[in-house]
Parts: C-alpha cells; sequence; structure tokens
C-alpha cells in the first residue's frame, strides 16, 4: 500500500511527494496475500492467525490486522516479518509513534536490523519529520549494512536539504559504488547551487524538522542560511539567538546578514576572529574574511584566508575565483590563471547540470560525453566517473568512453596513492 506523507496540518510539497514513498511491507518485502474472501473470527492458531493478519492488511482493514497479530504474539509464534507487518498497519491508522515503538522493540541482532533501522529511518524523516533521529538511524542501517541502499538515498536528500555538500558528496559517491544513480540522483550529485524554484518547498521541509525538533542544529543553520538568501534577516537573526557565538557556520551567517544590511562595524567585528581550517563548518566564514580583505585593499591577507577556504571545503567555486583575483592583483598571474580556470571549469559544470535539467538532455550519449569530460576538467573525478558509465550505457561500443574511464580509474588510484595535496 502506499501512502502519502503529510504534515500535521495536511499539508505537502512536490519535494515531499518525491521522496516518501513509503511502506514497511515495501522496505521490508514483507509479502501480503491476494486472496480475498470476508474474514473469519479470530482463531487462535498461528496459520489462521497470519492469514487473517494478511488479508486485514491486503484491505486496509489495519484495526483486525493488529488484533490477529496481537494473538499471534500472545501464543509465543510471532516473528520480526509479521512485527514489521504489525509496523505497518499502525502507519496505516495514523499511529506513526506506535509503528515505530514496534520497530524498536526488534534490535541490532536480528538478522534484518539492517532494513528495520533503514524503515525507522524513514518513518522518522518523511512522517514525523525528525531528521536528528533520522539520521542515527540511517546511520545505523548503514553501519549495520555497508551495501544497504536505501538509508544511504535517504541520508543523502538528508543532506541536500540541509546543505551539507560534503557529506553529501561522500554519500553519493557511496552510493556510485553499489548502484546506478538515477538521472535525478547524478544531476542533485553535480549541482552547484539549489534551483530558485525549489526553494520554497526546502525551507517548508526545514521549518517541519525545527518544529518537530528545536535542537536540530543542522536544520536550524540550513533555515537560517534559506532565510538569509531570501532577504528574511530578521527570521534568519532570530533563529540564530541559541546558536554559540563560537559556531562558524551560524558566524558566517550573522556576518552575511550585516553585509547584507550595510553594517561596516559589525561585519569586521563577526570576521575578526582566528579561524582554523581543521574546524567543522568554518569555510565560508574564511572565504567571507578573503571577501572583505580584498574589499579593504588587502590581497596577500585576501589569499592567505581563500587558500585555508580551500582547505577546509575544496573546490569552491567563489573560493577559486577569489584565490585567482586576490593572486592576480598580487601579480602572481600564472597561479592566479589556474585558480581562474579551475572557477570557469565549475561553471561550465553547473551550465550543463542546469541544462540537462530544463532542457531533458541527459540521455543524449554526446550530451553526457560532454557533461562528464567537464566534471573531469574540474577535477570532479568520482561524478565524471559516474556520467561516463551512463555515456557508455547509452552507447556501449564508442571506443573515447571506455578510454575516458580507465583514464579516470588511472587518476583516482595514483590520488588514493598520493592522497591530497
Amino acid at each position: 500500500m502506499k501512502r502519502m506523507l503529510r504534515n500535521g496540518s495536511g499539508m505537502e510539497t512536490q519535494t515531499h511527494r518525491r521522496l516518501a514513498g513509503l511502506t514497511l511491507a515495501a522496505a521490508f518485502s514483507t509479502i501480503v496475500t491476494t486472496s480475498c474472501g470476508p474474514l473469519p473470527p479470530l482463531a487462535n492458531d498461528p496459520e489462521s492467525l497470519r492469514r487473517e493478519a494478511r488479508l486485514g492488511l491486503q484491505r486496509k482493514d489495519f484495526t483486525n490486522a493488529i488484533a490477529a497479530l496481537d494473538r499471534l504474539e500472545a501464543v509465543g509464534a510471532i516473528s520480526t516479518a509479521e512485527r514489521m507487518m504489525r509496523a505497518d498497519a499502525w502507519i496505516g491508522l495514523g499511529a506513526i509513534d506506535r509503528a515505530l515503538q514496534e520497530l524498536a522493540g526488534i534490535g541490532d541482532d536480528d538478522p534484518e536490523a539492517a532494513k528495520i533501522r533503514a524503515a525507522e529511518g524513514r518513518l522518522q524523516l518523511w512522517h514525523q519529520h525528525r531528521a536528528r533521529e533520522a539520521e542515527q538511524s540511517l546511520r545505523r542501517a548503514v553501519a549495520l549494512d555497508p551495501k544497504a541502499v536505501a538509508p544511504l538515498r535517504d541520508l543523502a536528500k538528508l543532506f541536500d536539504l540541509q546543505g551539507r555538500i560534503a557529506e553529501r558528496h561522500e554519500t553519493y559517491r557511496q552510493l556510485s559504488t553499489l548502484t546506478p544513480l538515477t538521472d535525478e540522483e547524478l544531476l542533485l550529485w553535480c549541482r552547484l547551487r539549489r534551483p530558485d524554484g525549489e526553494t520554497r518547498e526546502v525551507v517548508t521541509l526545514l521549518e517541519w524538522f525545527l518544529n518537530a525538533d528545536p535542537s536540530d542544529r543542522s536544520s536550524r543553520l540550513a533555515l537560517a542560511d534559506q532565510y538569509e538568501r531570501l532577504g528574511r534577516l530578521e527570521e534568519a537573526e532570530a533563529l540564530l539567538t541559541s546558536v554559540p557565538d563560537s559556531d562558524p557556520e551560524a558566524q558566517a551567517i550573522r556576518a552575511r546578514i550585516a553585509i547584507e544590511r550595510g553594517d561596516e562595524e559589525l561585519t569586521r567585528r563577526l570576521l575578526a576572529g582566528v579561524v582554523h581550517p581543521g574546524e567543522r563548518g568554518v569555510g565560508e566564514l574564511l572565504r567571507l574574511q578573503g571577501q572583505q580583505a580584498l574589499l579593504c585593499g588587502e590581497p596577500r591577507r585576501a589569499a592567505e584566508c581563500y587558500r585555508m577556504a580551500n582547505l577546509a571545503e575544496p573546490g569552491n567555486r567563489q573560493t577559486l575565483l577569489g584565490l585567482g583575483q586576490a593572486l592576480e592583483l598580487l601579480g602572481n598571474s600564472a597561479d592566479a590563471e589556474r585558480w581562474l580556470r579551475a572557477a570557469e571549469a565549475l561553471d561550465e559544470v553547473e551550465a550543463l547540470v542546469q541544462a540537462a535539467v530544463t532542457q531533458r538532455t541527459a540521455r543524449d550519449p554526446s550530451f553526457l560525453k560532454r557533461l562528464a569530460g567537464a566534471l573531469e576538467a574540474a577535477d570532479k573525478l568520482h561524478e565524471a566517473k559516474a556520467w561516463y558509465r551512463k555515456a557508455l550505457a547509452a552507447d556501449p561500443l564508442d571506443p573515447s568512453i571506455q578510454k575516458a574511464l580507465y583514464r579516470l580509474e588511472s587518476r583516482l588510484v595514483a590520488d588514493q596513492t598520493t592522497g591530497p595535496p
């Protein structure tokens, strides 16, 4: 059975509909019989109770299905699959908490624990909108079964919603080694910015996440970031009141708000602190420091900030562009050209990704090769490999694609051997 996921008010978004096709029966491969006929009175023998439960689920008579499974448990004959069926019946009645209680009673020592934790994570994420708890469940599912595809897909979507780009990249990289990615997943992995048309849906989901769990730091910061970009500065500021000043991601958003308001004194104060590349989430704060240094006529300091930003968050277009501009001002034209070309390569990737989205060209072999080549030129080797594979599937006899894949494999092996620069 397929049930639409809604929040308490019944509001839903296209993103939510696209992400949320969930039933535990499907997730766990529970088999519901297709036989029909009136449901007999509840019996006590296990096989009759199992039959009644399956018929109840098929007919959406969830109360009767639960009653049969309760009696099956009372006679000591209930299995993990049947407990999953009971959780699915609770979902059918809208009792998500009861469904999660059912799943929580199945320990990690169960042979199907990875699927159960993945189902828990989906319920917590797309039904309850408790993103922090969902992430824990989904990560546990992957730890139990590193080859599990479903929890990785949900994690990648969550990281994209929360703007956690490095984690999104690593999750899609891991996914790409396990299964061919869909067109949508490949485009989501490779894009450098979120299309304007998605912003409202993303904001809605982040608001749901934060309303369900006010302690969810990642959703709070992501929502404040979206509010600032939409010009809703007071709302962004209000969300950050509970975040410590020492948090570099929050400090970067505060600095952007100050810049937007033209408050130069506050901007200087917010960007005056010492930032170390090893700290979590410092990339944007270092970028903003570099930007302000350029505006103040300090290209040497700007170059230093941008270099540290690139260490903290490699390959960000604004960082590459800013570093190239700073080096040009310092008279280092050759080095500047290298960074500016890297920024242009990312521009080419983004243009092709947007063309694939708007013009539906993601199945044309020549376009696939062009996008894969642009990704390779931008040093996005894992993404390039995935697109070359897609191109090869579309045109298996093209020798240039086979050569490109061989070349990429060699570069990836070399990168693993030498490590980061």
